[in-house]
């Protein structure tokens, strides 16, 4: 039988050689770290949790009025099932005594359940769209009550001009000015509890239930 040698091709070979590699593509220019801007980081919340069912009524009145400001509320992956009360800021920058404190704080809470009433759409500081609570003798208690069992054991200030309590519907960015509802959305409050909050949802770290 006839053989090959290397760089020649014999009559009983199948196969070609295979070409030679292509030369490698030029290095393009990429993004500096500069250039890059983080989102805003997950903050720690101290909020009033509701349920799934309230919160399909109130999704389904949000959804109807934005509609109405040429806003879309698209889904539920935007929409928060709490009331924001408390913004203590990032959760990164509070160290493990000062988280300790704020969920002592919460444990000595003892307040009877109540309503909610979500009068006002609008949007928040940080350009989302919410639903904000109107002024109530329940709300104003439990604000009361909470604040005096953080500043009693020395939990670190909550974050100044956060929208006061709202439910968050989108992180934005919208801007729309307020509208009134024409009836305020009531709400049940049961329990409240301590979140961990970001752009893309919430953690529930610890929760506490109102007594009947």
């Amino acid at each position: 039988m006839a053989r090959s040698h290397p760089g020649q091709l014999s009559l009983f070979d199948d196969t070609l050689p295979l070409p030679p590699p292509p030369p490698p593509a030029p290095i393009e220019d990429v993004e500096t770290v500069e250039d890059f801007v983080p989102g805003e980081p997950d903050h720690l919340v101290l909020a009033l949790l509701i349920s799934s069912k309230s919160a399909g009524a109130v999704l389904a009145a949000a959804r109807q009025l934005a509609a109405q400001h040429e806003v879309e509320i698209s889904g539920e992956a935007g929409f928060a099932l709490f009331v924001s009360m408390l913004d203590f800021g990032a959760f990164d920058s509070l160290d493990a005594e000062e988280v300790e404190t704020i969920i002592e704080a919460g444990s000595a809470v003892e307040m009877r359940r109540f309503d909610v009433a979500l009068s006002t759409l609008g949007s928040t500081d940080a350009s989302g769209l919410a639903l904000f609570a109107d002024d109530s003798a329940g709300l104003d208690a439990f604000a009361d009550c909470l604040s005096g069992a953080l500043r009693e054991r020395g939990a670190p200030p909550p974050e100044t001009g956060r929208d006061g309590p709202h439910l968050p519907l989108v992180h934005g960015p919208v801007s729309i000015s307020s509208v009134a509802l024409d009836r305020p959305l009531r709400l049940p409050i049961r329990e409240f509890g301590l979140l961990r909050v970001s752009g893309d949802g919430h953690e529930v770290l610890r929760k506490w239930a109102l007594s009947t």
